[in-house]
Parts: C-alpha cells; structure tokens; sequence
C-alpha cells in the first residue's frame, strides 16, 4: 500500500536488456573462454590448487570469483569507470532482466578479470 509497484514498460526496455544478455552469453562468454585458454597455457595453475579434491577447488572457485566480481564492481562505483557501469543502474523498475543490464565496456571489465 505504501510503495505500490508501477509497471513496467516491457515493449520498450526488455529488447534492451535481453540484447545485452545475448551479447554477454554469445560474445563475451567466448571471447573470455578463448583468452583463459591461452593466458592458461602461459601461465598453467599451481599443482597445489589441481591436486586439490573436486569440492575443495570448487569452493576456491566460487570464493574466488565471487571475491573478485565484488571488487570488480566496487571499482565500476569509482569516477573513472562509473560512466562504464551507470547503465547497470539506471532502471527505475525492477523485473527479472534489468540486472543483466551492461555495457560492452562493463562486460569485459568484469568477465576478463
């Protein structure tokens, strides 16, 4: 009763953000893939991490990255990268694809680290 919900204008945002989407999964999913594979081949992980269990690595693996994409967009939050991230926050509305919402630049700052 005190916030009602507005509605949100789906013909005109969700083509928006669902092409961010598709650009995120199609080509900066692959192109992040293809430079793992070859910094990788470069620089192999420590036999101390791949000998680890399975669970062990896994757990490392979601710490890690979470650590990392927090920082990350702590740091898209600064003066030099906020005009990067603004989009990101710019919906005035909440619905399932508003925080897919990003920048190509944005994309790659957060996916290649």
């Amino acid at each position: 009763m005190i916030w009602r919900a507005r509605s949100v204008p789906h013909a005109k945002v969700t083509p928006k953000d669902f092409g961010a989407a598709l650009f995120h999964v199609f080509v900066v999913i692959p192109i992040v893939l293809f430079l793992y594979d070859r910094a990788f081949q470069v620089w192999p992980f420590p036999k101390a991490v791949t000998g680890l269990p399975l669970p062990v690595r896994v757990a490392i693996y979601l710490v890690g990255t979470d650590f990392g994409y927090c920082w990350m967009h702590r740091l898209m939050h600064t003066r030099h990268l906020w005009r990067f991230h603004k989009w990101h926050h710019s919906p005035t509305y909440a619905y399932w694809l508003a925080g897919c919402r990003a920048t190509v630049q944005q994309q790659f700052l957060v996916g290649v680290p």
